[in-house]
């Protein structure tokens, strides 16, 4: 069974490389005219144009800033998590898609381009997600405290670890709203996915301290994640609102799943849990 899902898979594969390699080619070209002009952009070789775009995605993700993560994309803990990375598709929806507020600019590219670089963040959300992550939270009250955050293997429940001795569990499909307060000097902002490209050049001020808190709400509860970074934010924002979309249909992630109680993702690597630092450490 394994080996028939193999050859499909690879099969699929070769079908979107094509068109995701043009894509991904035209994207980093048009970046980089944008960032460095047109006299440094003449010849640029291929690897400084992946490693521009490589280095633009990794900002935005979670542990942004150390040398593993920025070498390229998340690190996979199996191939199979690796292909499964592949085939994660955005979930149907009836409304235009949000631009990818991954930082760099996107103005000049194509609706195809910009889907691109969504889906491609939105697929290394997933992954690092389903790995598990160390995120901040903020409590009821109002203490930041360092929790273990990981998806569970349907990819739709997520599972908390607040250090208390059990895990508490938050199926997304019940999520009833996903926004981002913004707060500094005592004064709050409230943003959507929707009004992201909106915020006022102030709110962008780094001079002074902010904190960007997402909350995704369900009925008789709140999740707020701190970040201080407003990339990640964002991007938690955004990816976390099209899994909670993914979350509400008939059959969620039913392109990866074969027959009830089967799954195509594989079983997560042991690994040694480390201490929480402080920000957003991968497991």
């Amino acid at each position: 069974m394994g080996s028939i899902w193999c050859c499909n898979l690879c099969q699929q594969n070769k079908e979107s490389t094509d068109e995701e390699v043009r894509i991904r080619k035209s994207v980093e070209e048009k970046i980089a005219m944008e960032l460095i002009g047109n006299e440094v952009h003449r010849n640029p070789s291929q690897n400084y144009l992946h490693g521009l775009l490589n280095s633009m995605q990794a900002d935005s993700r979670f542990g942004a800033g150390t040398a593993s993560e920025k070498a390229g994309h998340v690190k996979h803990a199996t191939p199979r998590q690796a292909e499964l990375r592949t085939q994660i598709q955005l979930p149907p929806s009836d409304l235009p898609y949000p631009l990818p507020p991954v930082g760099f600019p996107t103005n000049n590219l194509s609706d195809s381009e910009q889907r691109y670089l969504l889906i491609e963040m939105y697929r290394d959300f997933i992954v690092e997600l389903y790995r598990g992550v160390y995120v901040t939270q903020l409590t009821s009250a109002r203490d930041y405290s360092e929790i273990h955050c990981q998806l569970k293997d349907d990819l739709t429940t997520l599972t908390l670890d607040q250090n208390t001795g059990r895990l508490i569990e938050f199926p997304l499909k019940s999520a009833t709203r996903v926004y981002q307060i913004w707060r500094r000097d005592g004064r709050t902002h409230e943003l959507t996915h929707r009004t992201l490209s909106e915020r006022r050049h102030d709110l962008m001020d780094g001079s002074r301290p902010q904190d960007f808190i997402v909350i995704v709400e369900f009925l008789k509860r709140k999740l707020a994640f701190v970040f201080r970074d407003t990339k990640q934010a964002d991007r938690f924002l955004v990816c976390m609102e099209l899994l909670i979309q993914e979350a509400r249909q008939p059959k969620p992630f039913g392109y990866l799943f074969g027959t009830p109680g089967t799954s195509k993702v594989s079983s997560r690597v042991p690994t040694a849990r480390h201490s929480p630092t402080v920000g957003l450490t991968p497991r």
